[in-house]
């Protein structure tokens, strides 16, 4: 796909598989009890799907994976480690998914996360999406917050 420098750190954005994703989120520590290998199948099984990984020369830095659901893309997990955070990794995840969901027709970009999660509902905001929903739960850290992106057109022409 394409490689990406900053931070004076070099990796890459590339299709990857079940098995990487599974193994970031084991990494990631704000991911608790990760789905496993096994829920990922039957989610990417009912239909058009994609799973990005961000790597260097040193290893795996994060992931992304996407679904189709009902009329839109669901961004369903994503992460990067904590020893590549600040490093544009999560932004060039989320382009190129947003650019593959465009390129494939979708108009919406939907994912939804957790009240605790504040820096994932900041870098939301700040990359376009908007509030679009909210589900209470007992714990008001707990509460599920549903965000979503408009997807413009392409142009055929182009």
């Amino acid at each position: 796909m394409e490689s990406s420098r900053r931070n004076t750190v070099n990796y890459r954005i590339r299709l990857g598989t079940i098995a990487e994703a599974v193994w970031v989120s084991n990494q990631v520590p704000e991911l608790n009890d990760p789905y496993p290998e096994q829920e990922y199948k039957k989610r990417l099984s009912k239909g058009p799907s994609l799973i990005l990984i961000a790597e260097d020369s040193d290893g795996l830095l994060g992931f992304k994976v996407a679904y189709e659901r009902t009329h839109f893309m669901y961004s369903w997990m994503g992460g990067v480690l904590p020893r590549a955070r600040r490093m544009g990794v999560a932004k060039a995840l989320a382009d190129h998914q947003e650019s593959w969901a465009q390129k494939q027709g979708y108009r919406l970009l939907r994912f939804k996360t957790r009240n605790y999660l504040t820096n994932m509902l900041l870098f939301a905001l700040g990359n376009g999406f908007r509030i679009c929903g909210y589900e209470a739960q007992a714990d008001p850290w707990q509460d599920r917050i549903w965000l979503e992106k408009e997807l413009p057109l392409i142009n055929a022409d182009n």
